[in-house]
């Protein structure tokens, strides 16, 4: 195998077929990225049986086709040191030597027969959807997922097609984020999988070089999404996920518009105080105001008193800073609506037409 490539573009995609490759993984085998020039195309693929890969750059200069698996963390490593435009790869059965400028490298090659391959894609098709609305949706649903690997209903994120829509739902137990989009075909059968949610921030680093529709397909225990360029497939966790559709639809008798910066600026100064063990801030609702504060015995306090349109009665309600902050840097900028009940009901946080975010409030 030879060939000459873009550095930049084989950097990119080693970046996120390497991200698989490199995962712990109890066979070493799995730690190198499978590459095939053939037809002026580079494929990159890389497993570790539970995330899959595959990635195609066009318009390489291939002189002499053939494969090569290449272990994933020295080959990372090579394109990280160099910068030259392009580089130049020739690979023997065991050997491949790649050549930037006057930089030149001979890396021990794993031998291709033992890399089990990705799945072909699944037959049935299940939604088609624009790549930017995916991300979005992916970046809105992925953040809230929890990080405790035993807990499988929680680590997973709810997948649901039908009734023209595509739905996400996560949850770490204590917070809850759900986002929606309207769903091509409309008619498309009804489709539920619980999917990890390591896997899909894969497929966000995956997807986010891509400019084109994708097709997205649910078989027996596999998901996947694939553009003419990328191709990914994770294996479904099992798990029962929460029952989420009364607390997002909830009746909420009490809320307030808030200015997104505005709210972001006062819970990052309430943070300074908000303790390293307890992580608690609290927002003091009053006729036409709303104080958020902190305090830490023996540090200090911080306050700020935002105007809202308010009338209620006073009320007082404590939140984990973390997940007030985790929403407001995804949401950005502009109008953020609150509803909240008591002290011991979620509050429901939206922005925009298609995303709930709902937060338990912190027990005195």
């Amino acid at each position: 195998m030879e060939f000459t490539v873009d550095r930049k573009r084989l950097h990119d995609a080693l970046q996120v077929v390497g991200g698989v490759a490199m995962m712990r993984t109890l066979k070493d085998t799995l730690q190198n990225v499978y590459v095939e020039a053939r037809d002026d195309t580079l494929t990159l693929q890389a497993t570790d049986y539970e995330v899959g890969v595959s990635l195609r750059i066009p318009d390489v200069t291939v002189e002499k086709p053939g494969v090569a698996f290449l272990p994933s963390a020295q080959t990372v490593g090579i394109f990280r040191e160099v910068s030259e435009p392009e580089v130049t790869f020739k690979a023997t059965q065991s050997r491949c030597d790649i050549r930037a400028g006057r930089s030149r490298f001979k890396v021990v090659l794993a031998d291709p027969e033992t890399f089990p391959g990705l799945p072909s894609f699944p037959t049935t098709l299940a939604t088609r959807a624009k790549r930017d609305d995916l991300l979005h949706m992916l970046k809105h649903i992925v953040f809230a997922s929890a990080e405790e690997r035993t807990r499988y209903a929680f680590d997973g994120i709810k997948l649901l097609i039908g009734d023209g829509l595509v739905r996400m739902v996560s949850t770490d137990g204590k917070r809850l984020a759900y986002y929606w989009l309207p769903s091509d075909p409309e008619d498309a059968s009804e489709i539920e999988a619980l999917l990890p949610a390591r896997a899909l921030g894969h497929f966000m680093k995956a997807l986010a070089g891509d400019d084109e529709d994708l097709e997205l397909a649910v078989e027996s225990n596999r998901f996947a999404i694939r553009s003419s360029n990328v191709e990914v497939h994770c294996q479904q966790i099992e798990g029962a996920f929460p029952n989420f559709v009364p607390l997002v639809n909830k009746e909420l008798s009490r809320s307030v518009t808030l200015d997104g910066e505005e709210i972001l600026a006062a819970l990052r100064r309430a943070n300074l105080f908000a303790g390293s063990e307890s992580r608690v801030i609290r927002l003091r609702f009053e006729a036409g105001n709303v104080n958020v504060n902190s305090s830490e015995a023996e540090v200090g306090e911080a306050q700020t008193d935002l105007p809202v349109d308010y009338d209620g009665e006073a009320l007082e309600l404590g939140f984990n800073p973390d997940y007030l902050l985790d929403f407001l840097k995804i949401v950005g900028t502009g109008p953020v609506r609150m509803e909240f009940q008591d002290d011991q009901t979620a509050s429901r946080w939206t922005c925009g037409e298609h995303f709930k975010y709902m937060v338990m409030p912190v027990s005195r």
